[in-house]
């Protein structure tokens, strides 16, 4: 991880994307079973890898999970202006 976890969680990355459909939302970094596809650049990240999971229930649609890979996180973080690409 190039910058500490709680950026990672904090990050906001699908903030705009979120309508108020969704309760119970949470966010967690978590090191996965089994491989993912992440949901920004939709690329396998391979099992034992760590990801940011997202969880929610979304009103007509039951719990939902997304999972994102460290790198696109760090890439939003840098480009939101959240942080400097050599800060830490």
């Amino acid at each position: 991880m190039k910058y500490p976890e709680d950026l990672y969680i904090d990050s906001q990355i699908f903030a705009a994307d979120m309508d108020g459909s969704e309760s119970n939302f949470t966010e967690k970094i978590v090191k996965t079973r089994t491989p993912h596809l992440c949901c920004v650049c939709e690329n396998q990240i391979p099992k034992g890898s760590k990801m940011l999971r997202q969880k929610a229930i979304v009103e007509g649609e039951g719990w939902k999970s997304c999972y994102v890979c460290l790198p696109c996180i760090e890439k939003w973080l840098e480009e939101s202006g959240q942080v400097e690409e050599n800060e830490y």
